[in-house]
């Protein structure tokens, strides 16, 4: 059946030739959106590669910790662990409400004269107290987030934590940007280096608690100390839009510089890490585009097919365009 004649309308005003041409260049089109897909273009990176996760091993983890804690109110610990688990406590007490060196100090040598008195068998029972300290610790951190309060016992369990949160940027009021996951590492961490335990296999944290602290860290990348000098010194610029310009650009290169660090530590204990491909995103952030382009281009020859191969071309445009290629 043939088509409608066209109307008086739109032979007057030649609609129907526009439809015609409009279908016309629909592969056109079509071509251009699917090049934009599939060509690569400049997209500067914004943020590193996190590690994948296995959420079943790091919840068996957590359930295993959590259930120790609940053993304690059947099983009591034996007296000598119990009296370390003061002795860290008192340590903390003293830290946060910043005690001088020789109290510290004091503190300090009581918690190794309480190790010294732990015996080999011990093994368990001192995962079981740093579970129950773990508990309470995550309890009181819940807790200041309610309120905003530091209370004593936060003190005995964290220390300087809130303090130490809040300067490097990862607590503003009462609010902490680190998840449940990562905090649970990061007291681990804590508590195996007080005790001096970093070095037993027994208290070292999965490899999975890893992964989720690192992936805190790599989406809260912070400035180190010399970064920060570095900013500091550049607000004492005469103008004003100068002095801010160079302090972001300070800053961005610190928190670059600290990220090439975590990057390097987890690839020590995670190998199915990308860390090439975290480095050249560091780099590029750093605004070290050569080093990052050179990266770039050594892991798509590695990797010409994958998820991650579209990605890697975009950064790859953006860094040579960056250096002036």
């Amino acid at each position: 059946m043939s088509s409608a004649a066209p109307s008086a309308f739109q032979r007057t005003f030649g609609l129907q030739s526009l439809k015609s041409e409009g279908l016309a260049l629909v592969p056109l089109v079509v071509a251009a959106m699917f090049g934009a897909l599939v060509f690569p273009r400049g997209v500067a990176p914004e943020e590193i590669p996190l590690p994948t996760i296995d959420a079943r091993a790091l919840s068996a983890v957590e359930a295993a910790d959590d259930l120790r804690t609940a053993r304690v109110r059947e099983d009591p610990l034996p007296a000598r662990v119990r009296a370390l688990g003061s002795a860290y406590r008192l340590f903390n007490a003293a830290e946060g409400a910043h005690s001088d060196e020789v109290k510290l100090t004091q503190a300090h040598e009581a918690i190794f004269t309480a190790r010294r008195q732990t015996m080999a068998g011990d093994l368990e029972a001192l995962k079981t107290l740093r579970a129950v300290e773990l508990s309470g610790f995550l309890a009181e951190v819940h807790r200041f987030e309610r309120t905003g309060e530091q209370s004593s016992e936060l003190l005995a369990l964290g220390g300087t934590f809130i303090d130490r949160m809040t300067q490097v940027g990862w607590c503003s009021g009462r609010h902490l940007a680190m998840p449940d996951p990562a905090l649970r590492a990061a007291f681990k961490l804590t508590w195996n280096r007080v005790l001096e335990l970093e070095r037993d296999a027994s208290f070292a944290l999965t490899l999975d608690e890893t992964r989720a602290l690192y992936s805190f860290y790599f989406t809260h990348p912070r400035a180190t100390n010399a970064g920060q000098g570095a900013v500091d010194a550049s607000t004492s610029a005469s103008s004003a839009a100068v002095a801010r310009g160079r302090a972001n650009d300070a800053t961005r290169k610190a928190k670059a510089g600290w990220l090439l660090g975590k990057i390097a530590e987890l690839s020590r204990v995670d190998p199915t890490y990308p860390v090439d491909l975290a480095r050249a995103s560091a780099l590029f952030m750093r605004r070290d585009f050569r080093a990052s382009a050179l990266l770039y281009e050594e892991w798509l020859q590695a990797h010409p097919d994958g998820l991650w191969t579209l990605r890697v071309q975009n950064h790859l445009r953006a860094a040579l365009l960056a250096e002036g290629r």
